[in-house]
């Protein structure tokens, strides 16, 4: 049940960042005709030598359809350069080419389903939920929008249930924040362990790219900063993503656009 659970928050996780924000071009935010994009997220580590090499942390295969909608995504997350899951996705959409539906299915062949649901043509909630060895288990997102139909907040809540011994064995909330531009400006995590308990505050620059990252833990305190800087190719799209803590290069995404 455990495994099970870990998966389900990181299928949440990644399912979070798909749902974060409208894009002119596609989803990705990618300017030009695209099919498809691959992600790859490293660290770089010094050996008992001294010689760097790349610790991959994930690579993601996003295929769009010809209305630069999600069509499917394979996500695949590795320790210490070994593959420890998969997570193939697959997108459905409407008429009105609104996503009604994403079916995921991991290494170990668990099968996850999430709806999304619309009010007046508005993504209103995405619910997930099953019942496996007598434990339930539940996400939904809503969505709130201002007078213009701007998103301006997001709200996300998981939990699992032991029906057996009717007991909550997980429950995390989150809400996340939007500025007039639908760009994802705050987000605030709550569990009831508090071990996820934190405050993230995100600045970006006139096209939504992350520039600075502020984490505030459960009381309001700094623990720590990030600032990126980027690299583009000749439509003007980044292909090289640096993160970095306390002046140290900490992560880098790569973009490869097809």
């Amino acid at each position: 049940m455990k495994k099970r659970f870990l998966l389900l928050i990181l299928l949440l996780l990644i399912l979070l960042s798909c749902n974060s924000t409208k894009y002119e071009k596609n989803e990705l935010g990618i300017n030009g005709k695209v099919k498809k994009v691959t992600e790859i997220t490293y660290r770089e580590i010094k050996d008992t030598t001294g010689k760097l090499s790349n610790d991959t942390l994930s690579v993601v295969i996003t295929f769009l359809n010809d209305n630069g909608k999600l069509k499917k995504s394979k996500t695949d997350i590795y320790i210490s350069n070994v593959l420890a899951q998969t997570i193939d996705s697959r997108f459905i959409y409407n008429s009105k080419q609104q996503r009604i539906k994403e079916m995921a299915t991991t290494l170990d062949s668990i099968e996850f389903e999430v709806e999304y649901e619309y009010k007046n043509n508005l993504l209103d909630r995405t619910l997930y939920k099953d019942t496996l060895d007598n434990i339930y288990n539940e996400y939904f997102e809503l969505y709130f929008y201002d007078s213009f139909g701007k998103l301006k907040q997001r709200d996300y809540h998981s939990f699992s249930i032991d029906l057996e011994e009717n007991d909550t064995i997980t429950n995390l909330k989150a809400k996340f924040k939007y500025d007039n531009n639908e760009f994802l400006i705050e987000s605030e995590w709550m569990s009831l362990d508090s071990i996820y308990n934190k405050k993230e505050l995100y600045f970006k620059d006139k096209t939504g790219l992350l520039e600075k990252q502020f984490n505030y833990n459960n009381i309001g305190i700094l623990i720590d900063s990030a600032f990126f800087k980027y690299e583009y190719d000749k439509n003007n799209n980044w292909i090289k993503r640096m993160e970095f803590k306390n002046d140290s290069l900490i992560k880098i995404k790569e973009r490869i656009i097809e």
